[in-house]
């Protein structure tokens, strides 16, 4: 079975929760909690924009935004087997998930404005100052 974790939306609160998905079976667990297991019949996924899916299941609909959307788009699509994600612990995400490092360009503006934005702090206070 190949694990996604992701989040679920239900009832206005996001919900931590790994789906596991292999050729007949379906299953979405929270933590310790199944919160469902189905079959391929009897469950749908389908794609809902940018990056995330809605689960159907049981007249419910669930959007889920898994924390590797290409990963998980290959295997709905391709049925390709990935390897196994595991949820990486909280604030020790993988920069190469996040994406590539800022331009050149973007990294002289923002220090550009930054020193901007100092000086003009300082003539502030000194305009108060005096």
């Amino acid at each position: 079975m190949t694990i996604f974790p992701g989040v679920v939306s239900l009832d206005d609160s996001n919900i931590k929760v790994t789906v596991g998905l292999d050729d007949n079976t379906i299953t979405l667990v929270a933590g310790e909690v199944e919160i469902g297991e189905w079959s391929s019949s009897e469950c749908q996924i389908k794609e809902n924009g940018k990056g995330s899916w809605v689960i159907e299941a049981e007249e419910e609909r669930l959007p889920f935004l898994p924390d590797d959307p290409s990963g998980f788009a290959l295997w709905l699509n391709g049925g390709v087997s990935s390897p196994q994600i595991q949820p990486s612990p909280a604030g020790n995400s993988d920069p190469a998930i996040e994406g590539p490092p800022p331009r050149p360009f973007t990294v002289t503006a923002f220090y550009t404005l930054a020193a901007l934005t100092s000086a003009l702090g300082v003539w502030a206070l000194i305009t108060l100052i005096t």
